[in-house]
């Protein structure tokens, strides 16, 4: 079958490879690009070779299967409702919205309309992460006792990142909502569990607006923790996964991706032991069509962007109050 989708809205840095990966795939047709700023859009469509869609109307008009929301955070709650009633299926750059409640409204209504809404975790799509959950599940390491993440990159202090990063207005906050995602919802997979509760510190060493560092730490049941830190100004861009365990622990980095072990059973002289990676996994956008095809949404990613949502609206409050937060699990 071929889908044929919108861009609605150029704002998110993303934007420009989604649109890629569409023009790519056989299965994917791009319509036109909307965007509230229209010079913006066309000169977004302009370097493609795309149409630019005079109105969001347009951009859900009859004969568009489905929109690509890359647009201001702020903004997704108005245009994924707009379109999911229009009978529009709907991806969009993470997160949802910025409270809970809105982004379980916009998740009911597209189970009502029977649409698809993906919310993009485009870390899942990376082979390590399998490996990591793989040596978890072996027990080779033990009991998880703790976890760390760490992503950053200098897009503010390097000057690449766009200024409305940091309009929260626009973005709806820094690093916690933006980079920091990917640590909550690979935290909440690696750990099997949902947070009981979380503290949060959030930091502007620029000056801006909105954080641009940040640490937050999630506390499991049992006593388990995972810390996540994120940072726009420390570049290059970097990641880092840290599992401890009883009798070891399994870390990786950005220098080679691959899950390095190193284990009691072994001696104090262990040797770091790599593990092999395996094929690269589906991309969101890859996701996001097998949904449509099935006809029913892909209920772990459901899951997945309604704790996102909730741990990232926790973790402003807790920020702003300088006390633990405590969660309940939305998905549940």
């Amino acid at each position: 079958m071929t889908v044929r989708v919108s861009i609605v809205g150029v704002w998110h840095v993303h934007a420009g490879e989604y649109v890629d990966e569409l023009l790519a795939h056989p299965e994917f047709e791009v319509a036109g690009v909307w965007d509230s700023n229209q010079d913006a859009a066309r000169a977004f469509a302009t370097e493609r070779g795309l149409s630019v869609l005079d109105s969001f109307d347009a951009a859900v008009a009859e004969g568009i299967d489905g929109i690509v929301v890359c647009s201001e955070t702020t903004a997704h709650v108005e245009l994924i409702s707009t379109a999911l009633r229009a009978g529009k299926h709907v991806f969009t750059e993470k997160v949802l919205t910025g409270d809970v409640q809105s982004a379980r409204e916009l998740e009911e209504l597209a189970a009502q309309s029977g649409r698809s809404l993906f919310v993009s975790l485009q870390r899942l799509a990376e082979p390590w992460i399998y490996e990591m959950m793989d040596v978890i599940a072996s027990g080779e390491i033990g009991q998880i006792t703790s976890s760390r993440f760490r992503y950053q990159h200098g897009g503010v202090t390097e000057g690449w990142l766009p200024d409305a990063f940091m309009n929260q207005e626009e973005a709806g906050g820094g690093s916690i909502i933006d980079l920091g995602a990917h640590g909550y919802y690979l935290s909440n997979l690696f750990h099997k569990a949902f947070p009981e509760s979380l503290v949060a510190s959030a930091h502007s060493f620029t000056g801006a607006r909105v954080e641009d560092h940040s640490v937050v730490v999630l506390n499991y049941p049992g006593g388990v923790t995972s810390v996540l830190e994120t940072s726009l100004i420390a570049g290059p861009y970097s990641r880092w996964c840290e599992v401890y365990g009883t009798q070891g622990f399994a870390v990786v980095d950005t220098r080679d991706d691959l899950v390095y072990v190193r284990r009691l059973a072994d001696g104090n002289g262990a040797a770091w032991t790599p593990r092999e990676n395996g094929p690269r996994r589906a991309t969101p956008l890859v996701r996001w069509l097998a949904s449509i095809e099935q006809g029913k949404p892909d209920a772990e990613n459901v899951a997945a962007a309604l704790r996102l949502t909730a741990q990232v609206e926790a973790s402003y409050a807790a920020a702003t109050m300088g006390a633990r937060t405590h969660l309940s699990d939305p998905a549940e």
